[in-house]
């Protein structure tokens, strides 16, 4: 299929070019979406965050001006990456464009002698450009409420409501994006992004910042506690090492959000060998915390599993208590 002139990019939220889409011109006048085709030849595009210049290869500024949302013609190639300090996801891929230092700024080659800041760019073919470390935000409403995260994970991890507030057109720099399996966007019913205010434990949804560029998104879970994916409910032990009649399940509920029942992995907290009475020999376990039975709020689900029916270990990383051998002599 082919397409005509320069594609425009089209942020889903007039108010953010956080997320957008690269929109082509048919032949029939209609226009189509880079969500639902792959570019296979022609120019690679990039679209611009901030009003700007270009610049030369020397790092002089252009009389060339360059717009917010405006689209940008890259004649480079793209490359495969997996530690690029800016990349962004093409088809499920990890991708790249190589910058250019120059007097110690980046900066993108668009063509001969003309140079653009990456500090300027937002996206590459519609997809927004992430970066490690830190990025940057304007606060883009009035009264924004920061967040504090809540870490009982004997319950659930989400974010409590902080006194501090956030004035529109605040400039701030964030170190981490996470997610919490709790809360969900109205938009897509896929969790928020929550960006933490560098220096600070506050968090400011995504939904109300203009991103210079995304950071990694991690579940919150998985940077501050254990948790395990499970071949099959699993039979629970008590710390004698005995069998109950007690098979824990895959997952367990947390909430639910707009009829959308939400669930969350086991967490563990402790792996250590007991010594199995029925087997006579000592096996290694993961302690399961459990959580409140949402009726009666007792605690329910605790326990010991082996790790051996584990499928998956996610999160902050656990080592044995004790050996097998201290196992058979506390017996």
């Amino acid at each position: 299929m082919k397409y005509y002139g320069t594609p425009k990019y089209k942020p889903f939220d007039p108010g953010s070019y956080y997320f957008g889409e690269l929109q082509y011109n048919l032949d029939n006048g209609e226009t189509l979406s880079s969500d639902y085709v792959k570019q296979i030849s022609g120019k690679n595009w990039i679209t611009a965050i901030n009003n700007g210049h270009l610049y030369n290869a020397k790092g002089k500024r252009l009389s060339t001006k360059i717009k917010r949302g405006q689209t940008l013609a890259y004649s480079g190639k793209i490359k495969s990456t997996k530690n690029g300090k800016y990349y962004f996801y093409e088809n499920n891929k990890k991708k790249r464009i190589p910058y250019y230092k120059i007097k110690g700024r980046k900066y993108y080659k668009l063509g001969r002698n003309r140079y653009v800041k990456v500090a300027d760019v937002i996206a590459v073919n519609g997809n927004y450009l992430m970066t490690t470390g830190e990025t940057t935000g304007v606060v883009k409403n009035n009264n924004v409420r920061t967040f504090i995260n809540s870490s009982d994970y004997s319950n659930d991890s989400t974010m409590a409501p902080s006194d501090k507030y956030l004035k529109k057109g605040q400039k701030l720099t964030f170190d981490q994006a996470v997610t919490f399996v709790s809360q969900l966007d109205d938009f897509d019913h896929n969790p928020y992004d929550y960006y933490r205010i560098k220096g600070t434990h506050l968090f400011v949804s995504a939904d109300n910042l203009n991103l210079s560029k995304a950071l990694p998104v991690h579940e919150f879970e998985d940077l501050y506690s254990s948790r395990v994916e499970l071949k099959a409910k699993t039979p629970i032990y008590n710390a004698m090492g005995e069998k109950t009649d007690q098979l824990l399940p895959l997952n367990h509920e947390v909430a639910v959000v707009e009829e959308t029942s939400m669930a969350d992995l086991n967490h563990v907290d402790e792996e250590v060998y007991l010594w199995v009475p029925s087997e006579n020999k000592a096996e290694l376990f993961y302690h399961v915390i459990g959580y409140p039975n949402s009726n009666t709020n007792e605690l329910k689900d605790y326990g010991y599993i082996k790790t051996s029916e584990v499928k998956k270990f996610r999160g902050l990383k656990l080592e044995p208590i004790n050996t097998a051998a201290e196992a058979k002599a506390y017996i």
